[in-house]
């Protein structure tokens, strides 16, 4: 008999993330402390031959970032979605949709993405947004402490399945969604800085 190979190649999410310099502003609250922080974050079906991802969406709840801060917003008019150019298929991936309603960094709304596109391979959406991080006075402020971030991918292996995204609290573990055939967590990537 003849042998028929089988050669699998699973869908692979990758989702990158850097953060600007962070600039303090004259604060919203009289006695508080505020900051503005530029991130950049880019999602991304890696291998130009890679099977398509499914409704991809991405994931990040700031008050997981800032624990101690008293409010946490995006920047009006910072927030912006778009696919990153150069790569191939030149066709602009279906995924690169904001979010509706609109990111805001919370636990109800963690979305980046629209969440009913997809990545071919090799395609790669870039989100980009201001956010305001306030704190209840100038002592509060965690200076010379990290405040890591991190944003969480995920997508499906068909059109037809929805992708929730994922469950992330503000405290305790993320949660991925059950249908999700690939996920990823951000990593930091200097070449995306803002």
């Amino acid at each position: 008999g003849v042998v028929t190979p089988v050669v699998l190649t699973p869908q692979k999410i990758d989702v990158v993330k850097a953060v600007g310099v962070p600039s303090q502003i004259i604060p919203v609250t009289p006695g508080a402390a505020s900051f503005e922080i530029p991130y950049a974050v880019v999602v991304g079906n890696v291998g130009a031959t890679n099977p398509t991802v499914y409704n991809v969406q991405a994931d990040d709840n700031l008050k997981r970032t800032f624990p101690t801060a008293t409010v946490i917003t995006i920047k009006p008019g910072s927030y912006n979605v778009a696919p990153v150019t150069g790569t191939t298929p030149v066709t602009p991936a279906t995924a690169c949709q904001p979010a509706s309603p609109a990111f805001a960094g919370t636990t109800t709304a963690s979305k980046m993405l629209k969440g009913d596109g997809d990545l071919a391979g090799g395609q790669s959406c870039e989100v980009k947004f201001v956010a305001v991080v306030s704190f209840a006075s100038p002592a509060a402020v965690p200076a010379g402490i990290a405040q890591n971030n991190t944003v969480y991918a995920s997508g499906v292996g068909d059109n037809t399945t929805p992708n929730p995204g994922y469950n992330v609290p503000d405290t305790g573990a993320p949660v991925p969604p059950a249908v999700a055939t690939t996920t990823d967590t951000s990593v930091d990537n200097v070449a995306v800085r803002p």
